[in-house]
């Protein structure tokens, strides 16, 4: 069975499935998806959630292992596979088939791949597994299906938007659903009637007038152009360069925490919620570990903090907007190209 992410919350009106395919990468909308799969599994009993990143052939004894096997407790499992590259191998697909036609009784498996294009779907493999399994494609809304969207998801907060805000959003938004999200999650704290275009352009910030903390989650779900983007348009506002760099290294340590305990084997759902990461910023952070930052990565991000605090006061020759530059895009995993046309004074 297809569906759309529309069709989704009505889907679960009806008994679990027992194999669900996360297809795309629209991150945001690809997030939410799964998040609200694991809320509908957990408020059915399957409490015991588990995900194992699939690198290789190797680690499918351990899904079935995982799978097969009864939990402690009596709780079910919702087993989440995250697949190298967003792709199945020959064995991966095989696995699903069988599975599909064979389901482990303790066990819901949701597996996170890549976009699904049209010749993937009529292959004979996939319209096999197709019979037994809950097919999720997710593709990037079009500038003409954003308004649309906006507008759902605001009267799903009981926020109601007049037509000509709807549009000035979507305009202001860029495309960006994470920004989207969390403006509209601002005007619902607010309890307005209603909200018209002259109401919304005196309580938002217009997403082309960004801040520090703009340019920090852009950074961390590896967005380079759009990082570079805010960098330039805070160095001509005459932003203060040590405001940048406080937001950078508030993240940072947040980070660094998280590391230690991911290394633990804590799960990075648990972190969050422990350490209260609002839910527009997970999504980044997600991306930024799965980019593989280590321990090491953010020592030397650290490092290049000081630098940059350095050459702000003084202490060091440099040029500061420079740094930044070299900063933001290594968070976002972005090797600096450094030239005459990078952020400079």
């Amino acid at each position: 069975m297809k569906l759309t992410p529309a069709q989704l919350e009505t889907h679960f009106s009806q008994p679990l499935g027992k194999l669900y395919l996360v297809c795309g990468d629209e991150l945001f909308l690809v997030q939410e998806a799964l998040a609200l799969i694991r809320q509908k599994a957990a408020a059915k009993g399957f409490g015991d959630r588990l995900r194992l990143d699939i690198e290789t052939d190797a680690d499918l004894d351990e899904i079935y292992s995982h799978a097969y096997t009864p939990p402690l407790l009596g709780q079910k499992r919702l087993l989440e596979l995250h697949w190298k590259g967003g792709k199945l191998s020959k064995s991966g697909q095989h696995f699903l088939q069988q599975y599909g036609l064979k389901p482990s009784p303790y066990s819901i498996l949701v597996n996170r791949l890549g976009k699904l294009d049209s010749k993937t779907e009529q292959t004979q493999w996939f319209k096999a597994l197709e019979k037994n399994a809950v097919v999720l494609s997710i593709w990037p809304l079009s500038q003409n299906q954003l308004p649309d969207w906006i507008q759902q998801r605001a009267r799903a907060q009981n926020l109601r938007l007049t037509p000509d805000a709807v549009q000035r959003l979507a305009h202001l938004v860029e495309g960006n659903l994470t920004a989207a999200a969390q403006e509209l999650e601002k005007l619902s704290l607010l309890d307005l009637p209603s909200v018209d275009r002259a109401t919304l352009e005196t309580l938002l910030v217009d997403q082309g007038c960004f801040n520090a903390f703009d340019l920090v989650d852009h950074a961390l779900a590896g967005n380079g152009g759009q990082v570079l983007r805010i960098l330039h348009y805070l160095q001509k506002e005459g932003a203060e360069p040590l405001m940048i760099l406080g937001a950078f290294t508030y993240e940072l340590r947040t980070l660094v925490k998280l590391a230690k305990e991911l290394k633990q084997g804590v799960a990075l759902t648990a972190l969050f919620a422990q350490y209260r990461v609002r839910m527009g910023k997970q999504a980044g952070i997600r991306e930024f570990f799965r980019r593989g930052s280590s321990a090491e990565t953010l020592f030397s991000l650290f490092l290049k903090a000081g630098e940059i605090d350095r050459i702000a006061k003084g202490a060091s020759p440099g040029n500061v907007w420079l740094a930044l530059e070299e900063l933001s895009l290594a968070v976002a995993g972005i090797v600096p190209q450094l030239s005459s046309t990078g952020v400079n004074g």
